[in-house]
């Protein structure tokens, strides 16, 4: 289950339509091809990231990449998101700022 925690507008597209045209159109069979890809390459990034970084690797990662989004999460979302527990994730922000950074 999703939840937004902003205002949001949310776009729905049928897959059984991305596939007509994919089938269909050049184009969009390089873009679906083009969006696949990006998705794989997030998600073994996100598994290579949770089996070789520590935990509190993965905040400074986080940090560092989304640093808009670290303070709109609820640390119990962002604790499941890096895979630490709240308590755990309380600790490293608290070493975090003590260290600068």
């Amino acid at each position: 289950m999703a939840v937004a925690l902003e205002d949001s507008t949310l776009e729905r597209v049928d897959h059984a339509l991305l596939d007509d045209l994919a089938s269909r159109h050049l184009a969009w069979s390089r873009a679906l091809h083009a969006l696949t890809m990006t998705h794989s390459i997030r998600k073994e990034q996100r598994e290579r990231e949770l089996l070789t970084l520590s935990a509190e690797a993965r905040y400074r990662a986080f940090l560092e990449t989304h640093p808009n989004l670290a303070m709109r999460i609820p640390q119990k979302d962002l604790a499941r998101h890096l895979g630490v527990t709240p308590v755990g994730l309380n600790r490293i922000v608290r070493r975090v700022r003590e260290t600068g950074g």
